[in-house]
């Protein structure tokens, strides 16, 4: 039961998160703004004041990776729903970890500053725009970038517990067999169209003999 209770909470969490996130304008009033001498407007959001301050936190700390860090928060509220063991929790916490620096950083670095919601906004938050700017004036942009792809790279294995040899192993028998039913296709359709060739040739040579 009380597995199940934590999964509701975590469950509850996500979907909060998710509608704070989708109805989200950045005029809202929250714990981040304040309006001076007159009464706060009522805020937009669907969860209200708590959904627009939420909202605002997320996007500022990780910008658009806020929805994968809802996610997560959707996949360990389902587990623990169901009791469903974390398999080498330690490892999936480590992946879990690179993730959340790694994905906010290579946002930052590949699209920087949008326009979103109507203002300017950081793509990959505060954490992705420090780290950015952090290992790009040690390693250039360009180190700075294949080291977040690299992180994102060990990071996904870590936390999903998938071997990426495997993907790419079911990725290429999955290629070889559409590039196979392809070529199987296309040998059919021109064996079709030269016994099409071959039969209009003889029924032209009858009618020229008759």
């Amino acid at each position: 039961l009380a597995s199940e209770a934590i999964g509701i909470l975590l469950l509850l969490a996500g979907v909060l998160a998710v509608l704070s996130l989708f109805s989200y304008d950045p005029h809202d009033p929250s714990i981040f703004s304040w309006t001076a001498g007159a009464e706060a407007a009522s805020p937009n959001n669907w969860i209200g004041g708590f959904g627009a301050s939420l909202a605002a936190a997320l996007y500022a700390l990780f910008g658009l990776a806020a929805w994968a860090a809802t996610g997560l928060v959707f996949l360990l509220g389902w587990r623990r729903f169901w009791a469903r063991p974390l398999p080498n929790p330690a490892t999936k916490a480590a992946g879990l970890l690179l993730l959340v620096f790694s994905v906010p950083m290579l946002l930052s670095l590949a699209f920087g500053k949008r326009r979103l919601y109507g203002e300017e906004m950081e793509t990959g938050g505060v954490v992705g725009r420090a780290l950015a700017d952090a290992f790009r004036g040690r390693a250039g942009t360009t180190g700075a970038v294949l080291l977040a792809i690299t992180l994102v790279v060990l990071a996904v294995p870590l936390a999903t517990q998938v071997s990426l040899g495997d993907v790419f192993l079911r990725l290429r028998l999955r290629f070889a067999g559409l590039i196979g039913r392809l070529t199987l296709g296309w040998v059919r359709h021109r064996d079709r169209r030269t016994k099409e060739r071959l039969r209009r040739t003889v029924v032209t040579r009858h009618l020229e003999k008759a």
